[in-house]
Order: structure tokens, then C-alpha cells, then sequence
């Protein structure tokens, strides 16, 4: 029941990707445990294989050309890693072992939480706080996105994540997708004695999650001003629009981003010029690929506490102004230009086939259209389409405003 996907290229010599997409990742962490996917990812590289440590492995894999890593997404575990035709064999077979025999060794978990002091005076003192702050109130204070206190984080044990990630590794769906210089007749039958060999698991990706794929969005228009420990004084003003999302949603998505790289240039030019060169703003669009209806247009410059306000209410103006007024022809040819100029050199590119294109696309046969249809729809993009979107996601009445500053110091 694994799903493969092979893409033969000659982008890069000697060079093959693999990436396995397993279970659900995020979706079924357990309510109770804000950050346990941190420390999962560690403890799991950390630890190596049951029958060998890392530095064991790093003995025997010495003058090897083989990789392999966790990382835990929004709906999927996922293991990849790097290799050359001669090794791909020894690749296959370490990335199987890693699933079916983790280390789970404490040297993982000392490691991560000898970090944990320096996590929060970092979270103390710096930006970094209140910007995971927003994040979770973005999220509706969802676990999954806020950061449990230092006593909460300490006593994660291994048990906590041998119990969330055993049951995925074990029956997840997976779905394994090979990019790169390798030959096919000689691929088949390393695939088949090492992937092919574990046992039969889920077929499809489990609608069975503990988490749901919505949380609950702040409802605009509101301010929110949220503080850090600092005598540096650095704050930062973020505006945000809210939109359906990039979920099912690419088409739109796509002329999102045309949308906010129109958007960026205008608050570049007016807050350089209200406030100094020394402002450097910028804006995007953010959507989740995981989250139903999750995304947001943003715009964000860092500045005085004194001048948050006016950042704040400068992008505000210059998003209303595209809602009622509209973007010029020059404009989106100018914000065109980059994305189209790059979309030939990124189909040579195995990053692109492997991680965009084929890592989910049985799960969602939809995303292969999508890539094959991608140049054609970017040049097809129109004044009328962007504009709409301005209208449509830019009033006043859709904003968030965040202020993030330092602590006044006595």
C-alpha cells in the first residue's frame, strides 16, 4: 500500500532526492503538548537506530553519500534525504530502518533540552515572543501553534513521543517520491527489497486526526499590541488582510502574490520617503497548504515604537487606496516580471519536481494539473483579476493590526 513516485532527470549529476511523506504529522499531536513536534524531530534524529547510534552510524556510513531526517508538518511526518546512484541502495535502506527501527536514544532529548534556557531568554528578549504570540492567536490559540511554558517543555519524555509517532510510522499512509540521476531498471529492485518489504499499512491518508484542518481566525477589524523585554528600542507593526487561503485555493493564491508584490512596492516607496531609507517594509501573501480557509496578505517593516502607529496606518492607506482605486497596468507587468522570469529555470530544478509537484500528488492527483498548467495560467494573469482581489481582501473593515513592542524600561 505505498504509493511511489519516480521522476528520472539529469538536473543535477550523481545527484538523487527521496522524500517520504508518512501519517499525519501535526494533525494527530497531542492536544495536551504544545511543541511536542520539536522535540519528537530531535530525539528522533538524535537517536539514531536501535541497532545503532549516530556516531556507530556515522562509523559505518563513513565515505557514504546517504542522509536521512524528520520533519514534522501540518498534516504529514516527513523523511527525506540525499544520495548518489551508487549509494541509493545503502539510502533506501537507511530511511526503511528509520522507520522501522528509531533510536529514540536520551542522548536526543539531553541534547534538546540542554537548548531549552537559551529558547526562552531568547523568547524573553527579543521579537521573537511576541511573533509566536501572534502566531497563535492567528491559529485561534490552537497547541498545535503556541509554546507551552519552560517547566511544560523540560519534562516532555521519550515515551511522549514514541506514543504519538509509533502508530504513524507503523500503519501511516506513505507516500515516497524519488527525484534525480538514477536509472529506473536498476532503481525497481532496491524499491522493491527495502520500502517493498515493509508491512501493509494505511492506503490513503487517515481522516481520523485529533485536530481538525480549520482554527478559528481573529475576526477583523481589530488591534492587538503585544511586548517584549528590551532595551533596544526595536519594534515592528504588521498589518494583515485575511483570505480563503492557499488550500484548493492555488489559482487564486497565484494572483495573491502578484497582488502583494503590487502592494509591497507601494509601502516601500511611501515609508521610505515619510521615514527614511532606513525602513525597509515588505508584504506577502501567507496561506497554508494543511489548513482549510487559512491565509492572510500581509505587510510588515520594522521601525521606533514612536512610529508603529503611523507604519500601521500608512499600510492601511495605501492597501484602501488598491481596494477602491485598483493597481496600473505598469505595476502588475513589473510584479509579473520576477515570477515569470523564474518559472522556466525552476523546471530544471529537482527541489521543485520533488517537494512541490510530486511529494503528495496521489494523494492530490489535482496538484499534478496544477504544474502542468502553472506557466499558462501566470501569463494569463489580469489587471481586472488582481484588482478584484484588492477589492475584495484590502478594506479597512478586513485588518488586523499588530503592534509589537519593547516593554517600557524604568
Amino acid at each position: 500500500n505505498i504509493r511511489v513516485n519516480l521522476k528520472p532527470t539529469t538536473f543535477e549529476k550523481n545527484r538523487i532526492r527521496i522524500l517520504a511523506r508518512i501519517g499525519t504529522g501535526q494533525l494527530s499531536q497531542p492536544k495536551n503538548k504544545p511543541l511536542l513536534n520539536a522535540v519528537a524531530s530531535a530525539i528522533f534524529d538524535g537517536g539514531g537506530l536501535g541497532k545503532h547510534s549516530n556516531d556507530a552510524l556515522s562509523e559505518i556510513l563513513a565515505g557514504r553519500n546517504v542522509s536521512s531526517s524528520l520533519s514534522i508538518g501540518e498534516d504529514t511526518f516527513t523523511l527525506s534525504g540525499s544520495t548518489t546512484p551508487e549509494d541509493l541502495l545503502l539510502e533506501l535502506q537507511l530511511m526503511v530502518a528509520s522507520i522501522t527501527d528509531p533510536g529514540y536514544r536520551p542522548e536526543g532529548l539531553w541534547q534538546f533540552q540542554k537548548q531549552i534556557p537559551v529558547l526562552f531568554q531568547n523568547l524573553k528578549h527579543t521579537t521573537s515572543r511576541p511573533a509566536q504570540e501572534m502566531e497563535s492567536w492567528l491559529h485561534g490559540s490552537d497547541s498545535r501553534y503556541t509554546i507551552p511554558d519552560q517547566t511544560q517543555l523540560s519534562n516532555y519524555t521519550i515515551d511522549d513521543v514514541k506514543s504519538w509517532l509509533t502508530p504513524e510510522l507503523e500503519n501511516g499512509y506513505i507516500e515516497l517520491s524519488i527525484v534525480g540521476d538514477f536509472d529506473l531498471d536498476k532503481l525497481l529492485p532496491d524499491l522493491l527489497s527495502t520500502f517493498g518489504t515493509l508491512p501493509k499499512r494505511n492506503l490513503n491518508p487517515s481522516t481520523q486526526t485529533i485536530h481538525s484542518r480549520t482554527v478559528d481566525f481573529p475576526k477583523p477589524p481589530q488591534e492587538k499590541a503585544l511586548t517584549y523585554e528590551s532595551k533596544i528600542p526595536q519594534a515592528v507593526a504588521t498589518a494583515i488582510w485575511k483570505t480563503d487561503g492557499m488550500r484548493s485555493n492555488i489559482t487564486e493564491f497565484r494572483r495573491l502574490n502578484v497582488l502583494s508584490d503590487i502592494f509591497s512596492d507601494r509601502i516601500r516607496a511611501e515609508i521610505r520617503e515619510k521615514l527614511g531609507a532606513s525602513y525597509s517594509p515588505n508584504a506577502g501573501a501567507s496561506g497554508s497548504d494543511s489548513l482549510e480557509g487559512f491565509g492572510y496578505l500581509v505587510g510588515k517593516s520594522i521601525g521606533k515604537p514612536d512610529d508603529i502607529p503611523l507604519l500601521l496606518n500608512t499600510m492601511d492607506t495605501i492597501a484602501s487606496e488598491l481596494a477602491e482605486e485598483g493597481a496600473t497596468q505598469d505595476e502588475l507587468e513589473r510584479a509579473l516580471a520576477p515570477t515569470l522570469s523564474s518559472l522556466e529555470k525552476s523546471l530544471r530544478d529537482n527541489s521543485y519536481w520533488l517537494s512541490t509537484v510530486l511529494s503528495q500528488s496521489q494523494a492530490d492527483p489535482n496538484r499534478l494539473d496544477l504544474a502542468r498548467s502553472r506557466d499558462e495560467d501566470y501569463r494569463s494573469i489580469t489587471l481586472v483579476e488582481v484588482n478584484a482581489l484588492a477589492k475584495k481582501y484590502f478594506p479597512s473593515t478586513n485588518l488586523l493590526k499588530i503592534s509589537i513592542l519593547p516593554e517600557e524600561q524604568e
